[in-house]
């Protein structure tokens, strides 16, 4: 497959493929042990001496090394849609699927958390006062509204990077495909990954502007502010067209499909950061608030 990397023999602890369905990619034919090249259904051509193994370097991780199949997996995704697309024509496994938006999750929730955390401590102000004497019960509060906020965090995370799935299977596919589908779906929160570097990025620059203090020249000012702005912009840009890209590439989705999906992503997010993090924040402190006023 074009722009796919060198897959290396699979291993016995390696996860074997489901089956060796090939689908045609044009009417979704099941290709498999056919004598010719082309589909009897359509007539598209198709390779058939082309490996029906899955291509997706994540699923091979404990051959590559976690961390190469890792960002490997993610180039792959956001910058080659076209041919990760193709994937869907070859078993590609869910539990591989989950696994991988597990990681996802982590590199985009350790820059989050470090910048909640810094909020969250200075609004407390816990690093000039992190316990108070004569309010035992207010400071255990406090401490413990840090871990649950970075647990509202990371749920708001793990359910972020599965809303597209209900994207993913259109009724006109075949059953299997349809399930390929929905793994695949889990695969489209690569750019997520892209949030760890770019907040190391970011923090260096915005550490080189803390560094000039007050006499920073406007030049550095203006670079620094016009860097952060970019990574976030593009952080969010591809997050947001990713899913589409993959629907409008393997799928030939409707206009009207993709319009809802593109609408839906950011509604989505908004609403799935109120019912986690807000909902679940303001649960804890109501409550502490409560049992303050009984106390």
């Amino acid at each position: 497959m074009t722009g796919c990397v060198t897959i290396p023999a699979m291993s016995e602890s390696d996860s074997p493929p489901a089956d060796l369905d090939r689908f045609c990619v044009s009417c979704g034919y099941n290709l498999r042990n056919l004598p010719s090249d082309r589909c009897p259904e359509c007539g598209t051509t198709f390779d058939p001496n082309q490996s029906a193994a899955p291509q997706i370097p994540w699923s091979y991780r404990r051959s590559l090394g976690r961390r190469k199949a890792f960002w490997r997996t993610v180039r792959l995704a956001t910058f080659k849609t076209k041919d990760f697309a193709r994937e869907i024509d070859r078993p590609v496994s869910l539990a591989d699927a989950k696994s991988f938006r597990r990681v996802v999750a982590l590199h985009a929730f350790v820059p989050i958390a470090i910048a909640a955390s810094v909020l969250y401590f200075d609004m407390l102000q816990l690093v000039r006062h992190p316990w108070y004497l004569h309010d035992v019960f207010g400071s255990i509060v406090q401490w413990l509204g840090w871990p649950v906020m970075l647990v509202s965090i990371w749920l708001f995370l793990i359910q972020a990077m599965g809303v597209c799935s209900y994207f993913f299977h259109p009724k006109w596919l075949p059953k299997v495909q349809q399930n390929r589908a929905v793994a695949m779906s889990y695969y489209a929160c690569a750019p997520w990954a892209y949030l760890l570097p770019a907040a190391v990025i970011a923090a260096a620059m915005l550490f080189i502007e803390a560094a000039n203090g007050h006499d920073a020249p406007i030049q550095i000012v203006g670079i620094v502010s016009v860097v952060v702005v970019s990574i976030v912009a593009v952080q969010s840009l591809l997050i947001w067209f990713l899913p589409y890209k993959l629907l409008r590439r393997r799928f030939h989705c409707g206009s009207a499909r993709l319009l809802l999906l593109n609408a839906t992503i950011p509604v989505a997010l908004a609403l799935l950061a109120v019912l986690t993090v807000g909902l679940i924040n303001l649960a804890y402190w109501g409550g502490a608030l409560m049992l303050m006023t009984l106390i």
